[in-house]
This record gives structure tokens, C-alpha cells and sequence, in this order.
């Protein structure tokens, strides 16, 4: 059975969460410290202003570092960006009026299986409304990483 984050697990069994409090559970989860600093990602990620689009990006982070264990999270091109051996592996980010996942040239691979999503050659857009399924980003994660390391 697949392993699933704390919010996923609270939204499965029904509980009620305040948006506050999962968006505290997922940052507290996913900082790790550089330097004593806070981590550029969590500082990208307490950047975005709607926070729907915050909340869909930190389930997404959780997701990439569930898969990318190994993983170094930095900031590149202005995004946020998961990094092995020094290679890009995806990217994700937040616009006016979607969120972005970045898997690199594979995305038009997958151009079938996230129906009603904005697919170019490196990019799959998405709203909180309109989610990539759990599935196929899981699927597009480890093929990035296959096909970049």
C-alpha cells in the first residue's frame, strides 16, 4: 500500500482540519533547514497568495518528496525545483490563474491520461478545482527521474 502524507490521511478519513492547521503540518513537514534559514521552497510557497493554489502546491511538494526521497529542493528559474546529483528533475510553480507541474520534455507523453489539463512539451497546468491525478504524477515523477538521472 502506497504511502500516504498526514493531510492525505486526515481528508480520506473525513476529518476536519483547518486550512491553517494542514498548511502547518505540511511546512512543518517539509523544511529542512539550510544554514538555520527557512528553505527557499517554504519561503516560494508562503509567497503565493491564493491560498488554494498555496494548499495544492504543498500537497504537490509532498508528493515529489514521497517519491524523490533523495532529493535536493532549491529554487531554479525562479521556481521551485527537486534536484538529483545536481540535475534538474521537475519543478512546479504558481500563476495568476493555474499552477504549473514541470516533468520536462515527457509531459505531451501523458497528454491522454490528465483529461482537461493545458499540456505543452515541458508542462501540465492545474487548479485546486482540476487536480492531476494522484496516479499520473506519481507515474510522471519517476519518469522524470529515469529519463534526467
Amino acid at each position: 500500500m502506497a504511502k500516504i502524507s498526514r493531510r492525505q490521511k486526515a481528508i480520506r478519513e473525513g476529518n476536519e482540519l483547518s486550512s491553517a492547521l494542514l498548511r502547518w503540518l505540511s511546512l512543518v513537514d517539509s523544511h529542512r533547514p539550510l544554514g538555520g534559514r527557512l528553505n527557499p521552497v517554504s519561503k516560494y510557497l508562503e509567497t503565493v497568495e491564493n491560498p488554494r493554489f498555496r494548499e495544492a502546491l504543498i500537497e504537490l511538494r509532498e508528493l515529489i518528496r514521497e517519491e524523490l526521497v533523495s532529493a535536493d529542493e532549491c529554487i531554479s528559474y525562479g521556481i521551485p525545483t527537486f534536484k538529483i546529483s545536481g540535475r534538474n528533475i521537475v519543478h512546479f510553480a504558481a500563476f495568476k490563474n493555474h499552477c504549473s507541474f514541470f516533468p520536462g520534455g515527457i509531459a505531451e507523453d501523458y497528454a491522454n491520461r490528465p483529461p482537461n489539463h493545458k499540456i505543452s512539451k515541458g508542462t501540465i497546468q492545474f487548479t485546486p478545482d482540476n487536480p492531476i491525478p494522484e496516479d499520473v504524477l506519481r507515474d510522471l515523477i519517476r519518469h522524470s527521474l529515469t529519463r534526467n538521472s
